[in-house]
């Protein structure tokens, strides 16, 4: 796929793009959302490292993901999960994604730490505190931002693997 062609598919610009292929621009997770779902992929196999998947994941072998200056970062939880993509999202205060998006599936976040605010749809928001959990459908558009003064933890579940 050429880069004018991924840049339409994934509504974004040309010239943004090309920034952050070369490493020149961050990106957000929404945009991130955006190039994956036009490349037919997710964060998972674009990261996955080139030896046999493992049952186990020890937190200290995680593949991590840092946007934003690692104002988030997307911990994999899991190597061989083919049916879901659990996450650990760690945000800095003030991160958000940085615009909408949505995607074929289902959602589950669960609050380990701080609060995060989360959009979903045209008319819905949601506060989430430590220890809440939220569930909706991926298709909907949705979008979120860490409010606390602190960073926030979020176990963060998709299926199938979208994201």
């Amino acid at each position: 796929m050429s880069l004018r062609d991924a840049a339409t598919a994934a509504g974004l610009s040309v010239s943004f793009l090309s920034a952050v292929e070369l490493g020149t621009s961050g990106t957000s997770v929404a945009s991130l959302q955006r190039v994956t779902s036009a490349y037919g992929t997710t964060l998972g196999e674009l990261f996955a490292q080139h030896r046999s998947p493992r049952r186990v994941v020890h937190a200290t072998r995680r593949s991590v993901i840092g946007l934003g200056e690692d104002a988030v970062r997307i911990e994999q939880l899991a190597e061989s999960a083919s049916l879901l993509e659990p996450q650990l999202f760690r945000l800095a205060p003030g991160a958000s994604s940085e615009g909408t998006y949505h995607h074929a599936g289902e959602e589950f976040m669960y609050v380990l730490a701080g609060s995060v605010t989360v959009w979903v749809g045209d008319s819905e928001r949601y506060r989430l505190d430590e220890g809440d959990a939220l569930i909706f459908p991926s298709t909907l558009p949705h979008r979120w931002r860490n409010h606390a003064t602190r960073e926030t933890r979020l176990l963060w579940i998709n299926t199938p693997p979208t994201f």
